[in-house]
């Protein structure tokens, strides 16, 4: 009896000193390719909380690589892989399992054995340190690329390459080296940014991607291909959506015959049409001259673009200017700190308004302004607030001018100045600069000063009759 017990406290000890063995070794997985299927089975069904669905796996990875669909190199990888990251105790979801899916993916997609490889030395090394940190990321990573070159993918914002030129490397951290791409970036809606014929890395554990070169088209804005901006140096931080480079070069001939050198930013953004604001571009030369911008317009200040849109820029001291033209003569100047010019207009709020008028002009310090370039319109509006509730100032005439609106068609020799439709209790009047009376100018004139909404003042320009009002009704 005694000797039956001895027996089995002995085999009791074996079985536990096995155990305390295995544990010991840290979950070791051997290296002979046919044991350490049956040791990875063993490590799947202790380590998974559904037995049922690590077994079900199992069955398919084991026939996998008993039919030599995981072969050669990719064996000894696995099971490299496999014992490291058993030897952390890592669980077999999400960890192997994601290993697997980007060595079928790679398998599958036909890569070359050195894309794989070059992964995979990434993986061992980060394996090799203390802690589990960039692990699951990398592993992630590694599924994205081979499946579609996509380096930084989250519900926000994914980051992809067009062409498949990318090589992972380990310098103290992971990183992809992209040659000759194109990069794409994308959101859930479906907005987009591109980088043409560009290179760069990207570091997965900050979400950077550092670029070298590139070009930017404006066709996403609906302008022609022959409108876009090079690149020299460039910051993507894939969390934003955004990035910039202050080296770089415009190119549009439609604006100007030589390329402007300034800043560039895109972001990915939802914006529709005329509305878009990028990409964006900024000229450091704050004094371009662009001759025949439109039709007998004349642009002379900075450079910008917003989206489609082209944007002129100034300050208080040096202001940007429009001069429109009429039979190749200057009669119109806006100055403004900025202007918005879009195929179809340009505008301005607030903009000095300046008439000529051989030597005289007739001038305003800060108004609304609107040029409407398919009916080469001028509209010219003076509101309630502050600048904008002085009057004109006519030093032909020697008259201060206040009524609401001036519209000039760049064809005629008259200009319109009347109230807007909607302004029924509205009044224009002419006030003498040389402090007359009302009533002495009301004499000059030889007519009745204020007028009714039901009434439109034109006045013929310098080039017919620059003497000459007249009252018309609508």
């Amino acid at each position: 009896m005694l000797f039956k017990f001895k027996k089995q406290l002995l085999a009791l000890t074996l079985i536990l000193f096995s155990y305390f063995g295995y544990s010991q070794k840290g979950n070791q997985l051997s290296n002979d390719t046919i044991k350490f299927i049956n040791d990875l089975n063993s490590y799947f069904v202790e380590n998974t909380s559904n037995r049922l669905e690590a077994e079900t796996y199992m069955r398919t990875f084991t026939k996998y690589w008993e039919e030599n669909y995981i072969a050669g190199y990719y064996k000894e990888a696995t099971i490299k892989a496999c014992n490291l990251m058993a030897a952390k105790r890592l669980k077999p979801v999400p960890y192997i399992v994601g290993y697997f899916a980007a060595l079928y993916t790679s398998i599958e997609k036909n890569l070359p054995n050195e894309t794989f490889k070059n992964w995979q030395v990434c993986l061992e090394k980060i394996l090799s340190k203390k802690g589990i940190g960039g692990v699951q990321e990398l592993i992630v990573l590694g599924e994205n690329m081979f499946k579609y070159n996509a380096f930084y993918k989250t519900p926000s914002y994914v980051y992809y390459a067009l062409q498949p030129n990318y090589k992972f490397d380990y310098d103290t951290i992971p990183k992809i080296i992209f040659k000759d791409i194109t990069l794409i970036g994308v959101n859930p809606r479906g907005d987009s940014i591109a980088i043409e014929e560009t290179q760069g890395v990207f570091y997965p554990q900050i979400g950077n991607f550092v670029g070298k070169g590139g070009k930017i088209s404006w066709e996403r804005c609906g302008l022609d291909k022959d409108v876009y901006a090079t690149i020299k140096r460039y910051t993507i931080d894939c969390k934003t959506g955004n990035y910039a480079s202050d080296t770089a070069t415009f190119v549009g001939k439609q604006f100007f015959d030589k390329p402007q050198i300034g800043r560039f930013s895109d972001r990915i953004i939802t914006e529709n049409g005329e509305l878009a604001t990028y990409p964006r571009f900024d000229s450091y030369s704050k004094r371009l001259i662009v001759k025949n911008i439109y039709p007998d317009v004349d642009y002379d200040g900075g450079f910008g673009m917003r989206g489609p849109k082209f944007v002129g820029s100034g300050t208080n001291a040096n202001p940007a200017r429009i001069l429109l033209k009429r039979n190749g003569v200057k009669f119109l100047e806006i100055a403004a700190r900025s202007f918005g010019m879009s195929k179809d207009r340009i505008v301005a709020n607030p903009g000095a308004v300046k008439f000529f008028l051989n030597k005289d002009t007739i001038y305003h310090p800060g108004l609304s302004f609107t040029y409407q370039v398919d009916k080469r319109l001028v509209t010219i509006l003076r509101g309630d607030d502050c600048l904008q509730k002085t009057p004109f100032s006519n030093s032909f005439h020697k008259y201060d001018m206040y009524f609401e609106q001036i519209l000039w068609q760049l064809d005629e020799p008259i200009l319109a100045f009347n109230f807007l439709p909607n302004n029924f209790q509205g009044e224009a009047y002419f006030e003498s600069s040389d402090f007359y009376t009302r009533e002495k100018s009301e004499i000059i004139k030889g007519k009745e000063i204020i007028s009714p909404i039901t009434k439109m003042i034109e006045y013929h320009t310098a080039m017919d009759k620059p003497d000459k009002f007249s009252v018309v009704d609508f």
